[in-house]
């Protein structure tokens, strides 16, 4: 459950970002349990060939936490408006499938995505000053959501991060919640995620 109160007449202002981009491809899917168990890859095992393309010990995924190890490797999809959606695999399972964290269809093609510590870093302060470059006035506070993989994978850089985003909010007060499912886009037609998870 998420609620959120607004007060003193300004008007909500919403940027969703990924710095994620594309740098290849999976294939399609081609079975699923659900929405959100991958099954097969071109008819393969899904977690065989993402471990191929990544070159990722596969039983170090089978069973395992993949939150972290794909962290800065996700999957992605186009959405209905041609735009990418990151999505992130969760948990690796003994029979080469695995958990995604957000729903995919068969026959939807399957994008290798990547992001650098770098990105990351200097990215969210980025991002919020384009924000506030977005407002029609001074922004009475910030509520932030990052990916929480995405603060492990900064490892001591987080600080790092941290200070580009104080740096990027001045004398507004902010507050970020660590979170998965956070991505989505302005326009609501074009999620697929339920966002704060």
């Amino acid at each position: 459950l998420a609620v959120a109160f607004f007060y003193g007449g300004r008007t909500p202002v919403t940027r969703y970002v990924s710095p994620c981009r594309p740098v290849g491809n999976y294939g399609t899917v081609t079975k699923m349990i659900g929405r959100r168990r991958l099954v097969e890859i071109d008819g393969r095992p899904a977690l065989r060939v993402i471990a191929e393309k990544n070159r990722y010990p596969l039983e170090l995924m089978r069973g395992g936490d993949l939150s972290l190890a794909a962290a800065l490797l996700p999957l992605g999809v186009l959405n209905r408006s041609g735009e990418i959606l990151s999505c992130h695999p969760q948990s690796g399972n003994a029979d080469g499938s695995l958990y995604v964290g957000s729903p995919l269809l068969e026959g939807m093609n399957l994008l290798r995505l990547e992001v650098s510590v770098d990105e990351i870093v200097s990215g969210c302060g980025r991002e919020m000053a384009a924000l506030r470059r977005q407002l029609p006035g001074r922004a009475g506070a910030f509520h932030l959501a990052l990916n929480y993989a995405w603060k492990i994978a900064a490892g001591d850089r987080f600080d790092e991060m941290v200070g580009h985003l104080i740096s990027a909010a001045g004398e507004t007060p902010f507050i970020c919640a660590l979170t998965n499912g956070e991505h989505g886009f302005i326009n609501d037609g074009g999620n697929t995620c339920g966002g704060l998870m």
